[in-house]
């Protein structure tokens, strides 16, 4: 969303999957964001060869 990659803290008994983790992302922002700025502004996983997203307001 903000062109940032990061990686996530979690706690668990042993090493999660990154494929588990990534879904786990993408259902905290689906759920956070109206499905219409989900699919415009949320890139999950990011590409860091992707070309960056429209640039808008902030009172959006």
């Amino acid at each position: 969303m903000f062109g940032v990659p990061y990686k996530t803290l979690y706690w668990a008994e042993g090493k999660v999957d990154e494929s588990a983790l990534m879904e786990e992302h993408r259902f905290v922002y689906a759920s956070t964001f109206a499905p219409d700025k989900f699919r415009r502004y949320v890139r999950i996983p990011f590409d860091p060869n992707g070309t960056p997203g429209e640039r808008v307001s902030w009172q959006q």
